[in-house]
Formats: C-alpha cells, sequence, structure tokens
C-alpha cells in the first residue's frame, strides 16, 4: 500500500495534528510548566515536539527551515526573493495567506478524495479476500495443500470471487499505482506472479463464471437470499456474496439469451440488502443498482405481460411487478420466485406417455435435479432393492447389492461396485490428459464440437492400453458380471464395446438432457449403435451432481464406487427415448465418472428381440 501515502499526505497529516496539539494546550488541560530549565513552554508542546522530531520527514522539514514552519527561526527572504512577512503583525500578509489557503484547501481535498477512492480499492480487495478464500483456507477443518486446493475448487463462491478479484480488483489497483508512479507495488505484483499466467479476463473468464452461479441457481431452484449468504441447500459454506457480485450477478442476468428477468430483480434486490450491511460509504453503488433495478422492472413487465407463450417467459414472474414494486419495495426474494409448476411439476400420466423432447422434457429435468422425484406412486411401489446372485458364478460369493430406481425404462444402481484402489488408479490414469468435453457435430457424427450443454472436462483410456490391460479387463469383467453382456472383445478386429470415457466436473458443470444411442447410421454401421450404458461414480459430491431422468423422473445420487446401468436401444432395434437424461450441475464438490459404452453386434444374441414390436 506504499503507493497510497505520499510525503505530501504525510505533511497534511502533522498539519492537523500540530493543530490538534496546540489547541489541547491552550486549553490549560497540558500547561504545567517544567521546573528543571526554566523553559516557559509548556510539557504538551515541547513533549510533543520531541515526539514529532522522531519522525524522519518532520525532522528533515525542521533541518532544512529553520524550524521556520514551527515558529522560531528568522526572517531571512524566501525563494521568491521577497522578504517573509511577519504574519503575527501584517493584518495585509495574514489576510493574503487566508485567500491562498482557499486554493490549498482545494488542492488538499482533491489529493485526499483521489487518496480515499484508492483506498476503497484496497479495502474492498482486502476484504473481498479476507471474506473468503483466508475465512475458508485458514479454518481448523483445512490443514494440508490438498485441501486447501479442492475448497478452491469444489466451492463456486470461493472460486466466482477469486476470478473476480484478478479479472476486475487487481488490474485497477496496479493502474492506480502506475498513475502514482509507485513501481515498487507493481513490481511486488509482477514477483507474485512466479508462474507468468494471464490473469483472468472480464470478457470471457468473469462472465462465465456468472453464467456458471446462474446456472447452478436455475437448474437447482436454490433460494437467492440463501445463496447470497453463503447456503447451498443443505450446506452452509460460510462464504457467501457481498453487494458487489450480487449487483453483477442482477445485471448478467437481465442480458443473458434470453434475459432471465427474475433472478436479475432478485440479484439486485439482494445488492440493497447488502449494501446496508456495509461500514463504509458506497453511495455511487447505490444510485446504480438502484437505475438498474428499475430499468429491469420495466423489461420484465413488458416481456411477461405478452398473451403469447415464449421459453423467454417460462423465467417470468407469475405476476407483473412494476406497480407492487413503485408503492413498496419488498425484501430480496419475496416478490415471488418461478412458479412452481415449472419446476416442481408432478409428472401427469400424459407426459408419461410423451418421449419426444419438449419443453416439458426440459422443466421435468429441471425438478429432478432439484430434488424432486416425479414417479408416480404406482410407479414407486415397483421398485425394491436385492443382492444380485444370480447373473454369475462369481455373485454367490460376492453379491452386488443393487437398487432398482425405474421399471420402465429399466434403470439400476449398483453400489459398492469398485473399490478405493481401482478409484483412484482410474484418477490417476485420466488426469494427465483431460481436455474440454466436447458434443456430436450435427451436421458431420465425425467431428467434435465445444458447446456449453456440456462444460465438464474428460479424456479416454482405451482397453488395449498395454500397461493398464489386465486393469482395464478385470473393471469390464465387473460389468459384465451385473449386466449379462459381452463387455470385453469376442472377435479379432471388432468392437464390443467402446473406450473408458472419464470426466470430471467441477462446480457448475453440467451435461445437458440428451440421448446416448447415436442415432446415426454412419457411426453405427461398423460395430452397431450403443445398446447400453454403464456409469461409475468415482467420487462422492457435497451437493448436485446427480443424474437425471427427465421422462423415467428420477435422479441417480452420485455416490462414490457405485454403478448406474441402462438400456439404451429397445428389444425392436429403436432407440429408447425414455432414457433421456443429463449430468446435474454441481453446486459443490467435484465429480468423477467413468462411462462404458457397450455397443450392439456383439451382444446380438445377449439382448434379444422381443415378440411385442413396441418393445
Amino acid at each position: 500500500m506504499k503507493f497510497l501515502v505520499s510525503s505530501h499526505f504525510v505533511a497534511v497529516f502533522v498539519v492537523v495534528v500540530a493543530t490538534f496539539f496546540l489547541v489541547v494546550d491552550v486549553s490549560g488541560e497540558a500547561g504545567v510548566e517544567e521546573e528543571d530549565d526554566g523553559d516557559t513552554s509548556s510539557t504538551g508542546w515541547r513533549g510533543w515536539k520531541r515526539y514529532m522530531s522522531t519522525i524522519p520527514i518532520v525532522s528533515s522539514i525542521w533541518s532544512h527551515s529553520g524550524e521556520r514552519f514551527f515558529g522560531g527561526g528568522d526572517d531571512k527572504e524566501g525563494s521568491s526573493g521577497q522578504d517573509k512577512p511577519n504574519y503575527l503583525y501584517s493584518a495585509g500578509s495574514i489576510r493574503k495567506l487566508a485567500r491562498m489557503e482557499g486554493s490549498v484547501y482545494a488542492a488538499v481535498k482533491a489529493y485526499g478524495d483521489d487518496i480515499e477512492e484508492k483506498l476503497k480499492l484496497v479495502k474492498l480487495y482486502l476484504a473481498d479476500y479476507e471474506a473468503s478464500s483466508v475465512n475458508m483456507l485458514m479454518s481448523e477443518d483445512v490443514t494440508t495443500q490438498a485441501e486447501r486446493d479442492y475448497a478452491v475448487v469444489a466451492n463456486p463462491i470461493i472460486a466466482h470471487r477469486l476470478i473476480r478479484r484478478f479479472a476486475m480488483d487487481i488490474p485497477a489497483l496496479r493502474i492506480a499505482a502506475e498513475e502514482e508512479e509507485e513501481y515498487d507495488f507493481v513490481d511486488a505484483l509482477n514477483a507474485a506472479n512466479v508462474n507468468g499466467m494471464i490473469y483472468p479476463s472480464v470478457t470471457e473468464d468473469y462472465n462465465q463464471s456468472l453464467f456458471s452461479l446462474l446456472r447452478i441457481q436455475k437448474y437447482t431452484n436454490l433460494d437467492t437470499w440463501q445463496m447470497a449468504n453463503g447456503t447451498l441447500e443443505h450446506l452452509e459454506t460460510g462464504v457467501g456474496l457481498d453487494f458487489r457480485h450480487a449487483y453483477d450477478l442482477g445485471s448478467y442476468a437481465a442480458v443473458q439469451t434470453p434475459p432471465n428477468y427474475a433472478l436479475a430483480v432478485e440479484w439486485l434486490e439482494v445488492a440493497l440488502e447488502k449494501l446496508n450491511e456495509e461500514e463504509d460509504d458506497y453511495n455511487e453503488y447505490r444510485q446504480l443498482i438502484e437505475d438498474e433495478l428499475k430499468q429491469v422492472v420495466v423489461r420484465h413487465d413488458a416481456l411477461c405481460s405478452t398473451k403469447e407463450w415464449t421459453n423467454e417467459m417460462e423465467m417470468c414472474f407469475s405476476y407483473l411487478i412494476r406497480e407492487a414494486y413503485g408503492r413498496k419495495r419488498p425484501k430480496a426474494g419475496s416478490i415471488g420466485r418461478v412458479k412452481a409448476a415449472i419446476k416442481n411439476q408432478a409428472q401427469s400420466a400424459t407426459f408419461r406417455n410423451r418421449t419426444e423432447y419438449s419443453g416439458h422434457t426440459r422443466r421435468n429435468f429441471l425438478s429432478t435435479c432439484s430434488g424432486n422425484n416425479l414417479q408416480s406412486e404406482s410407479d414407486k411401489a415397483r421398485l425394491f432393492c436385492w443382492y444380485e446372485t444370480r447373473k454369475n458364478a462369481y455373485l454367490r460369493i460376492a453379491p452386488f447389492k443393487v437398487e432398482l430406481l425405474s421399471d420402465a425404462p429399466y434403470i439400476i444402481q449398483i453400489y459398492d461396485i469398485l473399490g478405493p484402489t481401482r478409484i483412484e488408479t482410474l484418477i490417476k490414469l485420466a488426469t494427465p490428459t483431460l481436455t474440454r468435453s466436447r458434443v456430436v457435430n450435427t451436421k458431420d457424427p465425425k467431428l467434435n464440437d465445444l458447446s456449453d450443454v456440456r462444460t465438464s472436462q474428460q479424456t479416454w483410456i482405451y482397453d488395449d492400453d498395454a500397461v493398464h490391460a489386465a486393469f482395464l479387463d478385470g473393471l469390464s469383467r465387473q460389468i459384465e458380471y451385473i449386466t449379462g453382456l459381452n463387455v470385453r472383445s469376442t472377435a479379432p478386429g471388432s468392437r464390443t464395446s467402446e473406450a473408458y470415457q472419464v470426466a470430471s466436473y467441477r462446480t457448475s458443470h453440467h451435461y445437458d438432457e440428451h440421448l446416448d444411442a447415436l442415432l446415426d447410421e454412419r457411426r453405427i454401421a461398423a460395430d452397431g449403435d450403443r445398446i447400453a450404458t454403464f456409469m461409475f461414480y468415482l467420487t462422492d459430491v457435497d451437493v448436485g451432481g446427480k443424474t437425471g431422468f427427465p421422462v423415467a423422473g428420477i435422479a441417480a445420487h452420485p455416490i462414490r464406487g457405485s454403478g448406474v446401468f441402462w438400456h439404451n436401444i429397445l428389444r425392436n432395434g429403436t432407440p429408447d427415448r425414455r432414457t433421456w437424461h443429463g449430468g446435474c450441475p454441481v453446486v459443490h464438490g467435484v465429480k468423477w465418472v467413468t462411462n462404458k459404452w457397450i455397443l450392439e453386434k456383439q451382444n446380438f444374441n445377449k439382448h434379444l428381440c422381443s415378440l411385442d414390436p413396441n418393445e
């Protein structure tokens, strides 16, 4: 903070302190005379002079001016060549001095205001870092570097605030230092970047961070005020958001495509509430937030008053808010949330028969991600758990624990199928080659594209890897035991299954609803379509990260060492569109999964045709 305290500022500070001590002396409180040297000046004044002489800059002023600044000395000519007036006896000179001080005051005030602005930058940065990273990383529960790394990666609020500081706060401090030519501070910033990292950008990294927080909220229906205070569903993280973060979220929600005016209003309301909690004066922010809020209310009502239903209207409040807002501003979150029916609607019998993707599929997916089970009571009555012992002789010795999640379509979750050693090996094998996940190009199935539809990282581990062949063969054998399908190669030159895909999902990462069946003859000509999916969960997830099945109306929970299995193809050879599924955003934690897609042609005698053409 060296750049904030210049010699001019210290000089002004000295004058103020000098005046204070003189006033105290004149008042008589400290006017006791000393008897040792006969000096008639007070103890307060002489003691203060001795103390101030220990301050380097004050000692320098005395030594170069013969103490003229503080009294004493002579009346020699000044730097202008004029005799120094005797201000105590010259009325004209004291008037000129008083008039000049008007300009001096203006200069000092401007300088002080400039210091205050820069000090605000420093305080905001320090408060932000101390309230997020320091509080979490220095807690009693976080003792090792690995735990500190996880705390940052796993918590979306800590990660968001970290990105904001490097995208906005630290660059602002650097600019302020460069303006004051305080290059020691700039050099210190440069020295801190030992790895030569490029700072996050506002246009890309920070905006993506805003988008990810809003995505978490949209998919999981988190309460705005609780989220701002650091509560993510049942988890108290201890790190929340301040008025600046809330304002940024509200502003960004209003300009998304499509705009989410409901969340924009709520976050701007939270920003005002948070601003009231601040001890410092940030009036310039208050006016900014209030103006933005008024504009968003108008835009919300203009869009949501139309009678024609659009996708944008899905995130409107259930009623217009302009008049209610104009009469009395409600507290954050109290003006209503998204219609409960949008995210919490129960699946009706009509919806259960609709397997083509449509708006209700998306709404049901959001609902399962929010923790809702949309199965009917009769559906739930047919569900049960069991120890699997019959599909293979091995299972009579070591049976699998199986839960039926859905019987139509058939979806099961198998528990304790992977032990810690296998899990750690898979993650260790995958980590060095992880890259951003892609989706199949709809026009050319040979190409894969980056997309916000899928935001995880992934890699492939091939079964013919000479070094790890035995390990992978044992993994595939486990899948065969539980599924009864061929997973390992049965004929030279033909694939029975695809390579193992390992994916890592950090906070906010997700995968929108999709079918695993490829639905493209150009890709399935050689080995057939993906007849079934087996997915291992390699980690637990603190909050979020479920696998939602919007048509089946259920979600599988990420439980370390478990696996989920379902068929993608009906017995008549057509895709089972009841298996629409997606990865719900990870709210807090890190999610690792391994997928094994089992192919059709080498399983023609395992997944037999049915006499019923609809099966």
